[in-house]
């Protein structure tokens, strides 16, 4: 989702609105009040700017209701049901050994959006090691279809980034490829936010706390399989092979 710069607000300097009204930023993450946004349009790509509600208006996504609507339907999963249904699969090592979390498909009937059955999860991630490892959930994106998130229980951050693609030639012939991760600002997460994971955007949650973090996420079932040769139709990508495919900070 986007937002458009639309008015002064009378805490922000005139010239801030005078030289970029109308423009448009990414919305990182939406809280009480306002939305963290990404820079990138004022030349400062990855860095992380704050827009009140009243000096922007949202450009609605042509799927907004039903995202909306699917929002909703998570949020109404009450806490003890998630609880139950990820302490089962914990007790049954239903972990996702490419993302690195505990999964369980939650008894809620899909949602249609763009065309693809939308169903709810909860999602698992285990806290700090004996080592002081952090662990989190292995850096990713889908290209088709947003995901939305609901964080239920637990602290941690969001990172977001995007791939970057350079090639070498030589006498014009492409001779090799790079793929690499561009890494924005970590968002830190609290209990009862939302998220919007956007076609093509690298993303990964790491716990920061002592205790598991447990979230829920919505999808359709090529995102929980991992695009190759074999499934063609998976829509997952990890990342971890590319240059700075994992946070620096993670290690």
């Amino acid at each position: 989702m986007k937002v458009k710069l639309v008015r002064q607000h009378p805490l922000k300097v005139p010239s801030f609105f005078e030289k970029n009204k109308g423009t448009v930023f990414d919305i990182i993450q939406k809280r009480e009040g306002g939305y963290d946004v990404d820079m990138a349009p004022l030349g400062k790509p990855g860095e992380l700017g704050w827009m009140y509600c009243s000096e922007v208006e949202e450009i609605l996504d042509v799927h907004h209701d039903d995202i909306r609507a699917l929002f909703r339907a998570m949020h109404a999963v009450g806490t003890a049901t998630l609880t139950t249904a990820l302490n089962a699969a914990e007790a049954a090592k239903k972990m996702d050994p490419a993302a690195g979390i505990f999964v369980a498909k939650l008894d809620q009937p899909p949602v249609i959006v763009g065309g693809q059955a939308y169903s709810i999860y909860g999602a698992r991630v285990l806290c700090r090691t004996a080592t002081g490892t952090q662990p989190f959930v292995t850096p990713h994106l889908h290209a088709l279809g947003v995901e939305p998130y609901v964080f239920k229980d637990g602290v941690g951050e969001m990172n977001f980034g995007h791939v970057l693609t350079t090639t070498t030639e030589f006498r014009g012939i492409v001779v090799a490829t790079t793929k690499s991760v561009i890494w924005d600002t970590p968002v830190m997460v609290r209990r009862g936010e939302e998220f919007l994971i956007e076609a093509g955007q690298v993303h990964s949650f790491r716990n920061l706390g002592t205790t598991p973090a447990d979230f829920l996420f919505a999808c359709p079932d090529s995102h929980l399989v991992d695009h190759d040769d074999e499934h063609p139709q998976g829509d997952r990508y990890i990342v971890r092979g590319f240059q700075n495919g994992t946070p620096s900070h993670f290690r």
